[in-house]
């Protein structure tokens, strides 16, 4: 690493809120103004941005099963985008993608569970949107685009599920079927107690 002092300049990127080095803020100005162009990126195979973005999530420390999600959406995001550049990845194709979910069956194109009829839920859509705008956030922050490209996307939205509270009466029901003269009769009433 070098010793020489770094020259900040007095650039504070909106998106990042810090002051960037004189490199930094040269390449922010640069993405600003010539957004996946001349610089050669727009070319760059979605897919292998995604397998970075995948690389980077693992070296962060996500969690096993939090990158195996990631994964899935965004290989469901590629299988559907087929050779998609970066160039491709705008607004409008991710609202087609999603217009695509909306009308998409349950465990369509699944490896081992059949297509069921049941469309997918208002609620694995909005995952499955979350993870592309993360996905697009990360390469904004990684200076692969001049912005985020999806931050102006609205997250289809999913309904809040209500779960309804049992009455006094389906409690007393519940007690009274329990045989708390037998161990595990006895264990069930004390986990009921707890609810």
């Amino acid at each position: 690493m070098s010793n020489a002092p770094q020259i900040h300049h007095k650039c504070v990127s909106r998106s990042h809120h810090r002051i960037l080095t004189f490199g930094e803020s040269n390449a922010y100005y640069q993405r600003k103004t010539d957004p996946l162009g001349k610089d050669g990126k727009s070319h760059i195979p979605t897919s292998s941005l995604v397998d970075q973005y995948i690389l980077t999530c693992r070296t962060e420390g996500k969690t096993f099963s939090t990158i195996r999600g990631y994964r899935e959406k965004l290989r469901r995001f590629l299988g559907w985008g087929e050779a998609a550049k970066l160039g491709d990845f705008t607004v409008e194709m991710v609202r087609d993608y999603i217009s695509h979910l909306q009308s998409a069956h349950k465990f369509e194109g699944h490896p081992f569970n059949p297509t069921q009829a049941k469309l997918l839920s208002q609620a694995a859509v909005r995952n499955l949107v979350i993870v592309l705008r993360s996905f697009s956030s990360r390469l904004d922050r990684e200076l692969y685009t001049a912005e985020n490209v999806l931050k102006r996307l609205q997250v289809p939205r999913a309904p809040v599920k209500v779960i309804e509270a049992l009455t006094d009466e389906e409690i007393e029901q519940l007690f009274s079927s329990l045989d708390v003269n037998v161990d595990v009769g006895c264990r069930n009433a004390a986990l009921l107690m707890l609810f």
